[in-house]
């Protein structure tokens, strides 16, 4: 028996909590699953959905709350279920490449009078980059799968369901080229994208610090991570973010 446990710290954020509410109303939640699933005696393999601690990463100077609250149940668990914790798989998801079709804050928009030229603004410096999981529908199955099918490698362990490191810039590139817009990327600091998008600007632009000085999420816990190699995952397995962007086609672009 199997369980995938998973929470939202975004609902709980456009419920008008502040950030840091929102982040331990999600860590209430996880923690309650955990708990609950240490409870049965026939689990085999618990997985649960975290991200690294910006804060600690950082030294305190960037947390990150919707990734520092959530990475703060991986020690709870550890420390108040050492069972469960040895039939854990901690799964680290980097940005999704469906952001851009369904995320407002993250989409490109027509710029009007411009003839059809697109802007995308983001809270980042265009060289930065980001962890990218592709098609988070396909590859997240596509590793718990292999997660479930050598427990030998992966109990106890992290694993990071990436496929592509790329900056804004050659993000935005794939995208033009998928959708056939013509896109200049416009940084942006984190002031004016959360006086645009509120809490959840502010949020996000956090998220990306952490991205820019951390872009290789395998070496944050080089002894605890269970490799894509591990698992037996070859390349044709995963859909990447071009990929991706050609199966959602006129939605990257759709008003």
């Amino acid at each position: 028996m199997a369980i995938f446990g998973v929470t939202n710290f975004w609902e709980h954020l456009g419920q008008g909590l502040d950030a840091d509410a929102a982040g331990e109303k999600e860590a209430e939640q996880a923690f309650n699953i955990a708990s609950a699933a240490a409870q049965i005696p026939t689990l085999e393999h618990y997985l649960f959905s975290t991200l690294p601690k910006a804060r600690e990463l950082s030294k305190g100077q960037r947390p990150v709350p919707h990734m520092d609250h959530k990475a703060g149940v991986d020690d709870r668990i550890r420390k108040e279920f050492p069972d469960l914790a040895a039939k854990t798989t901690f799964v680290w998801l980097g940005w999704y490449a469906a952001n851009m079709a369904f995320f407002p804050l993250v989409r490109p928009f027509e710029l009007p009078l411009s003839g059809g030229n697109w802007v995308w603004m983001q809270p980042s410096p265009a060289d930065a980059c980001l962890p990218i999981c592709g098609d988070v529908k396909v590859n997240l199955g596509t590793y718990v799968r292999a997660a479930l099918d050598y427990p030998e490698k992966s109990l106890g362990k992290y694993v990071n369901v990436r496929t592509d490191r790329m900056t804004f810039t050659e993000i935005l590139k794939v995208w033009s080229s998928a959708t056939g817009k013509h896109a200049q990327y416009i940084p942006v600091s984190v002031e004016a994208f959360e006086s645009l998008w509120g809490p959840y600007g502010r949020e996000m632009a956090l998220q990306y610090f952490s991205g820019e000085r951390w872009p290789d999420w395998d070496e944050l816990k080089p002894s605890k991570m269970c490799s894509r190699a591990d698992l037996l995952i070859a390349d044709e397995d995963l859909v990447s973010l071009k990929g991706a962007f050609g199966l959602l086609g006129t939605k990257l672009s759709s008003v």
